[in-house]
């Protein structure tokens, strides 16, 4: 992106939060033009909604799911240390978000190998490719990049590479794991920190 765009969007940003925008009218309107259109999906919207706010095991999960798709930049770890100090079971936290996390990654994946056909048209790409592919680099990889709190484009590079779902899937879920662990163990040893501040 070019420099100038994005001070245009930051200035865009800006003069949003300067005015106050009330973006829970917003909201609110949009939902109720989608309750005329589709009374089941308002109903599903505000019942997931609802359960994201509580930072409930169901609201993990959902955002845990939406936060891994390439096209929703959410990030997850503030998520979870929200979570967490809501008093949600640690474990149950780690569950949910790593195993629907992973059905997350797994869709951006089924993007990538439905792409690949386009990024791969070319033979000297096709060629370098295969080469990623089979490097020992690939599942180290993979598994980094789900512990790491960047968006998830992974998905799409390795799937577009054609590596197998199996391994794809795996590490990205022991990477979910370990990240939620890290958050878990991280909040807890903050907490009585924050305690004795607030």
């Amino acid at each position: 992106m070019e420099f100038g765009v994005v001070i245009v969007l930051i200035g865009v940003l800006a003069a949003i939060v300067y005015t106050g925008v009330d973006f829970r009218m917003l909201f609110s309107a949009a939902l109720e033009r989608i309750k005329e259109i589709s009374p089941l999906a308002a109903q599903f919207i505000g019942s997931a909604s609802a359960h994201i706010a509580a930072a409930d095991a169901t609201g993990v999960a959902l955002f845990s799911f939406a936060s891994r798709l390439f096209f929703v930049p959410l990030p997850l770890d503030p998520f979870l240390a929200y979570a967490y100090g809501n008093g949600l079971n640690p474990l149950v936290m780690v569950a949910a978000s790593s195993f629907f996390g992973t059905l997350g990654y797994a869709v951006n994946y089924s993007a990538g190998r439905l792409l690949s056909k386009h990024v791969l048209k070319d033979m000297k790409a096709a060629k370098q490719a295969e080469k990623l592919r089979g490097s020992k680099f690939v599942s180290p990889s993979i598994f980094i990049a789900s512990v790491l709190p960047v968006p998830d484009f992974t998905g799409l590079v390795f799937g577009a590479l054609r590596v197998g779902i199996r391994k794809f899937l795996v590490y990205s879920f022991l990477g979910m794991v370990v990240k939620g662990a890290v958050i878990v163990y991280a909040f807890s040893y903050i907490e009585p920190y924050v305690k004795a501040l607030v």
